[in-house]
């Protein structure tokens, strides 16, 4: 018999209450810590890893990554690593409220919302969910996504687990993955309409208690995972952890880590106290700006300029990167200054146009042609040959990233530059 007070909305589970869930309010087998006083220590998934060079566009690593963004990854950010897919939206969290969010990618089998911070309904950071059945989010090195059904779970995971019983606020979400392979993933289980409408299901497997997938009453019910909840953890928690604790991030455009273009000289100086000097910041055609050397001679080290203090020769502000063992990486991807022309390219996502060799700017990227580093500043490196010459191409102009005699010697990224305005 069904029970009269389970109501089916799609997707089932709100994402307010899994998110607060996995945040503060459940201890399951993610966590370790005295739960009742609100601390907990992430434990490392299995095997943490630092972000590749172009990850699988459409693969995620619980509590780490999501297709391009990270735990770093702000709301102003979003626009450059998803141009022109973006639609604000007010994002249904269950119960009749909403909280402010973006549809990205809207209307195609790889549609995602992300939930930006709220403090009115608990969410520190944004939060993500995937809902189309079938789609191609995967849990990175698995086939798991949603529509997953409950047989392959297992046999992904390694192991039954738990999951909440059905017909209340929390109902099908997955609570203990008994630390099998899937540990980490957030999600809930539904089983298919049409059951329903037979009026097959087990009163047993509904309400506040935990069911197991061992349970063979499940089985015929067509439970899959229905929905995936996905929040960032901060790396600074994850024992074992290879990943970034600092904010490195390039954002074209946009930043480089907390300078925006509307950071002021007083702002700068009061942040970066004692981690500055005076510098001449140099312009193409020889032109000098008063600028700053920060965390000089450390990999972390970038040269920055002012508009306030340069009124007549910059209308923005500017940074220069261009130390071959830089820390300093693009946004959503692992391309920085030394970068190799080949990993430059896979991170685009395709071949893009650079200025030759004999002409002025040589090595600037000209056009991304719509990848993914599209906005972004940067120069190749000299490709010089055997004998120490510069690679010429006659009268071209520009050359393509995947010319076979440029790849052949194996330039590298030797600067990035950043204009943010204000």
């Amino acid at each position: 018999m069904i029970r009269p007070m389970f109501k089916y909305t799609s997707p089932l589970l709100p994402i307010l209450a899994v998110l607060i869930l996995s945040l503060v309010g459940c201890k399951t087998d993610d966590q370790v810590g005295d739960v009742s006083s609100g601390t907990s220590t992430q434990v490392a998934p299995p095997t943490p890893t630092a972000p590749a060079a172009a990850p699988i566009p459409y693969t995620f690593e619980p509590g780490i990554r999501f297709g391009r963004m990270d735990y770093f990854t702000r709301p102003e950010d979003l626009n450059f690593l998803y141009p022109n897919k973006l639609i604000k939206a007010k994002i249904h969290v269950g119960e009749g409220q909403f909280v402010d969010g973006y549809r990205v990618q809207s209307g195609r089998e790889t549609e995602f919302e992300v939930l930006l911070p709220s403090e009115e309904m608990g969410l520190p950071t944004m939060s993500i969910k995937v809902f189309r059945k079938g789609g191609p989010w995967k849990f990175a090195g698995t086939n798991v996504g949603v529509g997953t059904p409950l047989d392959a779970l297992i046999e992904a995971n390694g192991d039954h687990f738990e999951f909440s019983g059905w017909g209340w606020d929390y109902g099908g979400a997955i609570t203990n993955w008994k630390g099998g392979n899937l540990t980490g993933l957030r999600g809930s289980l539904m089983f298919e309409q049409e059951i329903l409408e037979l009026d097959t299901i087990p009163e047993t497997l509904y309400g506040d208690h935990t069911v197991s997938t061992a349970d063979d009453r499940l089985f015929g019910l067509g439970v899959h995972l229905e929905e995936i909840q996905f929040t960032f953890d901060d790396p600074a928690t994850i024992k074992g952890s290879l990943l970034k604790t600092k904010d490195n991030s390039i954002v074209p455009g946009v930043r480089l880590g907390d300078i925006y273009g509307g950071t002021t000289v007083a702002e700068f100086k009061e942040k970066f106290a004692g981690e500055y000097e005076v510098a001449d910041f140099d312009e193409p055609g020889g032109l000098v700006l008063k600028g700053y050397r920060v965390y000089p001679n450390t990999a972390n080290e970038f040269l920055i300029a002012f508009p306030e203090e340069n009124p007549y020769e910059a209308k923005e502000l500017r940074i220069q990167l261009e130390r071959a063992d830089s820390n300093w990486k693009v946004a959503g991807t692992n391309v920085g200054v030394g970068s190799t022309l080949a990993e430059v390219q896979l991170a685009n996502g395709k071949p893009f146009e650079l200025m030759s060799y004999n002409w002025e700017n040589a090595g600037e990227v000209m056009d991304w042609d719509g990848g993914h580093l599209k906005g972004t500043f940067l120069f190749i490196g000299d490709a010089l040959t055997a004998d120490g010459k510069r690679l010429e191409y006659n009268e071209e102009m520009q050359i393509l990233s995947n010319d076979r005699k440029l790849r052949e010697l194996m330039p590298v990224v030797s600067k990035i530059d950043l204009y943010l305005a204000e």
